[in-house]
């Protein structure tokens, strides 16, 4: 995997436990709810893309 794809994995966990610990306010639901969906829509392509330049049997 590429390292963009690792950290946006680790940077999607840590939004997601934040997310976990402290929404008091409309404002941070909704603003980690915007940062989560773009991040995953981009982490989507990141996968998918990663899944395209695999070739497990080719030798």
């Amino acid at each position: 995997m590429s390292d963009e794809l690792i950290d946006l994995m680790e940077v999607m966990l840590a939004i997601h436990e934040e997310y976990d610990s402290e929404i008091n306010s409309f404002r941070k639901r909704y603003d980690f709810e915007i940062i989560y969906w773009m991040n995953l829509k981009k982490l989507k392509a990141l996968l998918d893309r990663e899944f395209e330049t695999v070739r497990p049997f080719n030798n």
